[in-house]
């Protein structure tokens, strides 16, 4: 690759003999290059990271105009469970997969455990994924299955996957590839979480899957992760699965995340909110705290963000023929 051509083997044999040179051909490479190469060696994550995950102006696009991901930002704190709440299209996947090391952001940083350059295999380690369905051939049964990830992973759990196998009723004799949907989920769960890791990431799991399977994922995911203080990091549009499980909610919004707020908060900072006006003319100066959601005739329905003034103080000045409000649910 020198871009003198003087300095490049002049043919392919030439080349083949310089590769069987093995240490001796690096004596060709110019300083400069040897010493970029030492400067970009891999860094070792660290499990015990503060903030084991850190997303910086992330950007990501599939096309010149369309871009999926426009400066995204997030950090979590070791420990903390983050939601980002947002319709199809909104770039949940896209993010996940970011993380994950699928794809590669076109502008922005990806930290994990404190590394931007960890190699993958050495990160993963310290990471669980839950897909919907197990990442394994169709025809591999569930027990030989979690014998070869109990042989990748040195802090692999057997005791707990025993548990859960027997927990979700699962035969470690069953083939993947035979199991419901549900079932299969469940696997997913206890491959992500048999190794103990610090990490975890999943995109919407439970959709698809009925209120059963649903209910047990949320109340399984959500008791180990707070038992073992997990970092977990998930994206979804069940509104059920931020109420059991997350700390935090974001709302992620057209590649961007427009607001974050603790779990707990929602009820009390956002109300629903059914107005009636005066008149049939055209609103003006609308609270800007209030989002609208629904228009017919004199009627305005939306939510509305609390910020120091309740919703009738901040519609009294459109004299509203009648106001009603309530807590907003997500």
């Amino acid at each position: 690759l020198a871009k003198s051509a003087s300095e490049r083997p002049a043919s392919a044999r030439e080349a083949l003999e310089l590769i069987e040179q093995g240490g001796r051909t690096l004596a060709r490479f110019p300083e400069r290059l040897l010493g970029w190469l030492g400067r970009h060696r891999r860094e070792r994550p660290n499990p015990e990271a503060r903030t084991p995950v850190e997303i910086e102006d992330l950007h990501l696009g599939f096309s010149r105009r369309k871009k999926v991901l426009k400066g995204l930002s997030l950090r979590v704190q070791r420990g903390e469970r983050v939601a980002l709440l947002g319709r199809n299209g909104c770039g949940k996947t896209t993010l996940i997969r970011c993380l994950t090391g699928i794809y590669a952001p076109d502008k922005g940083s990806v930290t994990l455990l404190g590394s931007q350059q960890a190699d993958r295999e050495e990160l993963n380690r310290f990471v669980g994924y839950i897909p919907e369905t197990p990442l394994a051939y169709p025809f591999l049964r569930i027990g030989a299955y979690l014998k070869h990830l109990s042989q990748l992973y040195p802090e692999w759990d057997s005791r707990f996957a025993l548990d859960m196998l027997n927990l979700f009723r699962l035969d470690p004799d069953d083939k993947i590839g035979t199991l419901s949907r549900g079932s299969r989920t469940m696997v997913s769960v206890v491959a992500a979480l048999g190794h103990k890791p610090p990490v975890l990431l999943f995109d919407d799991p439970t959709l698809g899957l009925d209120a059963f399977w649903v209910e047990e994922f949320l109340k399984t995911v959500s008791s180990l992760t707070a038992a073992r203080e997990t970092t977990v990091v998930f994206t979804t549009h069940n509104f059920d699965a931020v109420d059991v499980l997350a700390d935090r909610i974001g709302f992620l919004d057209e590649g961007l995340i427009r607001k974050e707020v603790p779990a707990g908060d929602v009820g009390r900072r956002f109300r629903t909110v059914m107005v009636v006006l005066p008149t049939d003319d055209e609103p003006k100066d609308l609270p800007r705290e209030f989002s609208l959601l629904e228009r017919r005739n004199r009627t305005l329905r939306g939510v509305f963000e609390v910020q120091g003034r309740s919703p009738s103080a901040a519609f009294a000045p459109l004299h509203p023929a009648s106001l009603e409000e309530s807590p907003a649910p997500l």
